[in-house]
């Protein structure tokens, strides 16, 4: 069974508590700017996140900081990979923050493929830099990817692009185009249906029950997609 839809109407973080509760497994596809993305449940538990590159966490938060894009729920998909541990409702928690602090860092730091590199000679620069910023100064050699400095330092990777924000900001670094490819993560597909999509049709059902302007429409499609991913297990 193949779910589709906008988190426009939607949000992301109502799906992800929709297929909690369903206790279904699937993967829930999400297509907005950038790379798409997959988040893995098995009998409702969320235990990987994917987009290019990014897993876990770190996939988790841009996924969540998306403001547009449309979705796909197909069941019965898995993976070998697992990237998230530990209780669902802190992983959501840290991953609203980041995204939150995505939203103020994307202007400056498109993506994490960028290189840094430094502007100013290296000599005295410390004391013009925060020391809490230190370790990420440390990386920075011209060559290595915002990504790659995030890895070898284990560092969240806002909390690397929180730092090149401010270093840019303060004319200390560029952030040149990288040349590393970002990991491919196959989507997983089902095959389409014919004609009208599954969620097109669950809107109009809904509609037809509008008295007014009031929430009933919305009640009613979420109750039904509820029934819908029970019945897909």
């Amino acid at each position: 069974m193949k779910l589709e839809g906008s988190i426009d109407t939607f949000p992301l973080r109502e799906l992800i508590d929709m297929v909690v509760y369903s206790s279904v497994t699937g993967a829930l596809n999400i297509y907005g700017p950038g790379a798409p993305g997959q988040l893995y449940f098995r009998d409702g538990v969320l235990y990987h996140v994917a987009r290019g590159a990014a897993r876990g966490a770190d996939a988790l938060a841009e996924l969540l900081e998306l403001g547009s894009a449309s979705f796909s729920f197909v069941s019965d998909i898995a993976t070998q990979d697992e990237s998230l541990y530990g209780p669902l409702s802190y992983q959501l928690q840290n991953a609203e923050h980041a995204a939150a602090r995505w939203r103020q860092i994307r202007p400056y730091v498109p993506d994490l493929e960028r290189v840094p590199r430094l502007l100013v000679p290296r000599d005295g620069l410390q004391r013009r830099v925060s020391p809490a910023h230190h370790p990420v100064l440390a990386e920075i050699d011209g060559q290595h990817t915002l990504r790659q400095i995030a890895a070898s330092l284990a560092w969240a990777a806002v909390d690397v692009a929180e730092v090149a924000m401010q270093l840019l900001r303060d004319g200390i670094i560029e952030l040149l185009p990288g040349s590393a490819t970002p990991v491919a993560s196959a989507t997983p597909e089902a095959t389409p249906q014919a004609g009208e999509g599954l969620f097109d049709r669950l809107l109009h059902l809904s509609a037809t029950h509008r008295p007014g302007a009031d929430t009933t429409p919305r009640i009613l499609s979420e109750e039904t997609i509820l029934r819908l991913l029970r019945s897909s297990g």
